[in-house]
């Protein structure tokens, strides 16, 4: 059995403007989501055993909030083509991973992460599984996190359509500010 866990960053300043995309980092509210969102990670009785993150300013902050929370001690591989990365991209990362890790966190942005999430998951199963769905292809939006297992022993078989959507949560699904 495989377990992906997969946390878009937390809200961010503003796009534009003289920084760097690269270095744009979170904000208040972005602060206390990521925050909002490792509790919840616990309170479900989630964990993780690798965790791979872009290396972008806000995804590294999104971690530096979420981990010390939800999965301290936790390996970090910051990796560069996590950056922006397009779902067969992120893919074949987690393709690449040994079979002994796991669960696996990946920290990125949209639109790939919310592309491989909605890929990797089979068609729910029961209205609660549904209800789950819907809100993951409303928005996945900053600080959501989905958590998808597979029936799989290695990380190459990662397949479309393979997973089960386990927990799929927003800030805002929580009572929170998220957009």
């Amino acid at each position: 059995m495989k377990r992906l866990i997969i946390l878009r960053h937390s809200k961010t300043e503003t796009a534009g403007g003289p920084k760097r995309d690269i270095d744009r980092v979170l904000i208040d509210r972005g602060r206390r989501d990521a925050a909002t969102m490792a509790r919840y990670f616990v309170s479900r009785g989630h964990s993780c055993g690798l965790v791979l993150c872009s290396t972008s300013a806000r995804t590294r902050e999104t971690l530096a909030i979420f981990r010390p929370i939800a999965c301290a001690g936790t390996p970090v591989e910051f990796r560069d083509e996590l950056y922006l990365a397009e779902a067969p991209d992120i893919l074949a990362a987690l393709r690449s991973l040994d079979d002994k890790e796991g669960p696996v966190m990946v920290v990125g942005h949209n639109p790939g992460l919310a592309e491989l999430a909605l890929g990797l998951c089979m068609p729910p199963l029961s209205v609660e599984q549904e209800e789950r769905h819907r809100r993951m292809r409303d928005k996945f939006a900053t600080s959501s996190l989905a958590v998808i297992g597979f029936d799989l022993a290695a990380w190459r078989s990662l397949r479309p359509g393979s997973g089960l959507l386990e927990d799929f949560m927003r800030p805002r699904d929580l009572g929170q500010t998220g957009d």
